[in-house]
């Protein structure tokens, strides 16, 4: 209704959704912190403490986005690092995959956009509301060619041969899942020789909350596993025994001896996951269980 011959552009309710009766758009930041955990949380951090994810943390994103680009909003700066993710890198090594332009609907990347915009900032939900539309040319499957047959012994070899699911979790999410090793859901989107250089190399490039740390005591005993946190007092590990259970290990400090250049801790540059020779796993093996894994796109 107009008043005063001014008709209302926007209403906000009270909540982080916020809906604009001229276009009939909602914009749901809540939803867009939804999306967020779903499809950006494997490599992206959102809390200022942690830096360990493989991607940048988007800790203050809103704020950094307005001013990386000259004369771009910080809303179309996020919609194009999302849709065309070649046009912007930040880290030397990270590599953003393409298709979630292909995944996402147009509702869907405004409402990520908004969260993204909320992160050390406030959103300008004008400037979300006019984004364009993604371009619908280019499809998740863009180039794809996949044999069914190829895919079912991807899999196979995946879940049983080499037990790939006892340290990466993958389908429907749970808590935990990510806990050993990173979660594989979205990881289809990262193509084929991303993916094959990770079973052959893993060393190559590793999210810093993978990496492994070395400790050792004043008794002798050296400890290793995934650092999961530390503090003046005390530094937990995830270690993984001989028979493959998973064990939290609480450390004192104190008793803690320094390993190198004053530090207690050790951060090795070796991932604790395998490197997969061809005497191990074959060329074709290989390549079938990278088919299985491009299916994994969600």
């Amino acid at each position: 209704m107009a008043i005063g011959g001014i008709l209302p552009l926007a209403i906000g309710v009270g909540s982080s959704a916020v809906w604009f009766p001229v276009t009939g758009e909602r914009i749901s930041i809540a939803h867009g912190s939804d999306l967020f955990q779903h499809h950006c949380k494997r490599c992206h951090s959102n809390d200022a403490s942690r830096q360990d994810g493989m991607g940048p943390s988007l800790a203050k994103i809103g704020q950094v986005a307005a001013t990386r680009v000259a004369g771009m909003s910080a809303e179309q700066y996020l919609w194009e690092s999302i849709v065309f993710p070649d046009r912007f890198k930040a880290v030397e090594d990270g590599q953003m995959p393409n298709g979630y332009d292909a995944i996402l609907s147009n509702r869907e990347l405004k409402d990520l956009v908004a969260y993204l915009s909320s992160l050390g900032s406030s959103p300008n939900f004008r400037n979300v509301i006019g984004l364009a539309d993604a371009p619908q040319t280019r499809q998740a499957t863009d180039g794809l060619t996949l044999k069914l047959t190829n895919i079912e012994n991807g899999r196979q070899l995946f879940t049983e041969t080499f037990q790939c699911q006892s340290c990466h979790g993958w389908g429907e999410h749970f808590a935990g899942q990510d806990l050993a090793a990173p979660s594989l859901n979205g990881v289809g989107l990262m193509g084929r020789d991303w993916l094959t250089t990770s079973i052959r190399d893993p060393s190559k490039q590793i999210a810093k909350k993978y990496r492994s740390v070395q400790c050792l005591t004043e008794d002798g005993d050296t400890h290793v596993g995934r650092l999961l946190s530390q503090d003046d007092a005390r530094i937990e590990l995830l270690s993984q025994d001989a028979s493959g259970k998973y064990h939290i290990r609480k450390l004192k400090r104190d008793e803690l001896v320094e390993i190198r250049d004053g530090s207690e801790v050790l951060i090795r540059d070796t991932s604790p996951m395998p490197a997969w020779t061809s005497q191990q796993m074959s060329d074709s093996q290989l390549d079938d269980i990278v088919s299985f894994l491009l299916t994994l796109r969600d």
